[in-house]
């Protein structure tokens, strides 16, 4: 679990980079009207740019989700509370 949330973090920058990619792009559009464009360029770019929010937002909620259900990771006391039958 802990490797999946490490994971998490790394897609949390590729979602920061897209979002921000998006926004730049959709900010631009001013530079290129004499280009045609499809009318559904602003409410598709809009549409992806909040998707990628949500799931920015989504990626905290599972971090905070966890540390409320499991708590921290402490790695002093992991091998303590393993009950090897002994």
């Amino acid at each position: 679990m802990r490797n999946l949330e490490f994971s998490l973090y790394v897609i949390l920058i590729i979602y920061l980079y897209k979002t921000i990619d998006s926004l730049i792009i959709l900010l631009s559009y001013g530079n290129y009207e004499e280009y045609l464009i499809p009318s559904t360029f602003i409410p598709l770019g809009v549409s992806i740019f909040l998707l990628y929010l949500v799931l920015m937002g989504l990626t905290l909620l599972s971090f905070s989700y966890r540390k409320q259900l499991v708590g921290s990771y402490r790695f002093d006391e992991m091998g303590q509370h393993v009950d090897n039958w002994n």
